[in-house]
């Protein structure tokens, strides 16, 4: 149970970098990770930040969708994860 509340944290943690990077951009390896430089990143990121705490809270609540939710969620933040390497790269 406490694992999954982390993922709601986790998710929660990313919410709010979403929003700080969309006020004021924050800067990474010399880019800017913000809304006029990586809007569809920003743009990803809420919404796997957003599937992430859905499929925590359902997991929560012993909902049956939690049983495929939560790793296609875990799976998602991978793939973001590769597609802000492959930015960071260019």
């Amino acid at each position: 149970m406490l694992g999954i509340k982390l993922l709601v944290a986790f998710g929660l943690v990313n919410l709010l970098a979403v929003v700080v990077a969309i006020v004021q951009p924050i800067d990474i390896s010399n880019q800017l990770y913000g809304w006029p430089e990586a809007a569809v990143l920003l743009v990803l990121q809420a919404v796997v930040s957003l599937a992430m705490i859905y499929a925590a809270v359902q997991k929560i609540q012993r909902a049956e969708i939690a049983i495929k939710a939560l790793p296609a969620a875990l799976v998602a933040y991978v793939l973001w994860a590769c597609m802000v390497w492959r930015w960071l790269g260019q």
